[in-house]
């Protein structure tokens, strides 16, 4: 210890410092010669951990392919007994293969709901008799005439309505004049009859006053009740609104031709979309009377008070449509109301297309796309109160009619009565209902005038498989068009 002490008491620090200050740049060097192996050799498992996690991971994931290989499955039969089937071997291609077919059932699968939707959609519709001579476009170029249209097309459709009118029996509360003369005539009867007076004026006794106005009641009651025998429902001609060829598009001027067939045809949209909901009505009451007596005062449906389909963008209304509010969605692109020059340049009807849905707009989220078109209708009615959920049930049933809002309030049953309805002796209430309803544009654009596709932004219904050339679309209604 003594020797050792000794010896660092010997040694020269002034030598050595010198020495580390010539040498230290060498000294350094040998120094991490000798280290970096080393601390390499010690950090070697930490690097090389992540590797080897992964590469038994991966030998994990390919010894279960593997195994699915030989793995079995149990196939249950329809008779209820069941039996082990090994996988094919070639796991991959036939994994491939049963996904490719299975994506091709799902393809026609999709195509056939489609077409069977469009089946439904145009169910029975069709044009009014005779009216295919002048839609798309009149057969006749000599018809090309609004004024010829006015008096050879539009009575077709107003033909066509006055038939489904008539068919759906329904009619206005008889005329208050009608009800008064049934009354004078009644009051003539019993004071010549019964009381034996020649006048009103000649009844002083208060009891023979009493059973006068009591048989004047009658046979109001009388009247109004056998006119409501005869009728499913009352609705009034003022409770829908039809386009009519009044005007053009500015102000005391005529409507071009483009605007006569667009307005032609969209009258005969009006009439498919009120055929509809008076179908919705029809299989209403039948759920309601069963076999019974049909009519106001034993159906479900009382009076229909107002029937609105809202006119779209793009189509002239004339005097039928004051204020022309607008369905949602809908594309104008026909300010000028000039007709389509070119055929249609509009977006191509594709059946495979998404259609994103846009809450904002109503509780279906559905708007008018290159696809369908969405139909608003407003319509007022009166109804028993516990009948409204069967007919809400009943719209839905009948061609994709969805009901976005509901208002209600109880009816007067009284009030009615003494306008002439009679509504019977169940709760009733006023209901007003708004209605989409969604028109496939494959089979409603056959035809439809190529100034209407325009304005929709839509090129037509998709040509047929089987010609294998694009559908013929109708002439420039814009170019050649005569004056009026």
């Amino acid at each position: 210890m003594n020797l050792s002490l000794e010896a660092i008491k010997q040694i020269d620090y002034g030598q050595v410092t010198g020495f580390l200050r010539k040498w230290w740049l060498q000294l350094l060097c040998g120094l991490l010669v000798v280290a970096a192996p080393v601390t390499a050799w010690l950090l070697l498992p930490a690097l090389h951990q992540p590797v080897a996690d992964e590469v038994a991971k991966r030998r994990q994931l390919h010894e279960g392919l593997a195994a699915l290989e030989r793995a079995s499955v149990t196939v249950r039969r329809a008779d209820g007994t069941s039996s082990e089937q090994t996988l094919p071997q070639g796991l991959n291609r036939a994994i491939i293969e049963r996904l490719a077919a299975y994506n091709r059932s799902l393809g026609e699968r999709s195509e056939a709901s489609y077409l069977a939707a469009v089946r439904r959609n145009r169910g029975g519709h069709a044009l009014a008799p005779g009216l295919e001579a002048f839609l798309p476009e009149p057969v006749d170029p000599n018809a090309r005439k609004v004024n010829l249209l006015r008096e050879s097309a539009l009575p077709l459709l107003e033909a066509a309505r006055d038939r489904m009118l008539q068919a759906s029996r329904s009619g206005p509360a008889p005329v208050p004049a009608a009800v008064l003369e049934q009354v004078q005539r009644a009051e003539v009867e019993y004071l010549s009859g019964t009381l034996r007076k020649r006048s009103r004026g000649e009844v002083t006794d208060p009891d023979e006053l009493r059973q006068l106005d009591g048989q004047l009641v009658d046979a109001r009651k009388e009247f109004i009740t056998q006119h409501a025998l005869g009728l499913d429902f009352y609705m009034d001609p003022w409770a829908l609104r039809w386009p009519q060829l009044a005007a053009g598009r500015e102000a005391n001027a005529e409507p071009s031709v483009s605007e006569a067939l667009d307005t032609l045809f969209e009258y005969q949209w009006r009439i498919w979309i009120v055929e509809d909901v008076l179908a919705a009505i029809a299989s209403t009451q039948a759920a309601g009377s069963g076999s019974g007596a049909r009519g106001p005062m034993t159906s479900p449906i009382k009076r229909v008070i107002s029937l609105q389909v809202q006119p779209m963008a793009g189509v002239g209304g004339g005097e039928g449509d004051p204020g022309t509010p607008t369905d949602p969605g809908m594309t104008g692109g026909m300010a000028d109301g000039s007709g389509g020059g070119g055929g249609p340049t509009g977006q191509p009807i594709d059946p495979k297309a998404a259609i994103a849905p846009e809450p904002a707009s109503s509780l279906t989220g559905l708007v008018s796309n290159q696809l369908f078109d969405v139909r608003t209708v407003t319509l007022r009615l009166v109804i028993d109160t516990v009948m409204l959920p069967v007919f809400v049930d009943q719209l839905a049933r009948c061609n994709f009619i969805a009901v976005t809002n509901v208002s209600m309030r109880p009816a007067d049953s009284f009030a009615a009565a003494r306008e002439g309805y009679v509504y019977g002796t169940r709760p009733c209430s006023d209901v007003t209902l708004t209605l989409q309803s969604v028109w496939f544009r494959d089979w409603v654009t056959e035809r439809m005038p190529a100034s209407l596709r325009m304005a929709l932004n839509t090129a037509g219904p998709a040509p047929s498989p089987e010609s294998g050339q694009d559908t013929p679309e109708a002439s420039d209604p814009g170019n050649a068009e005569p004056s009026p």
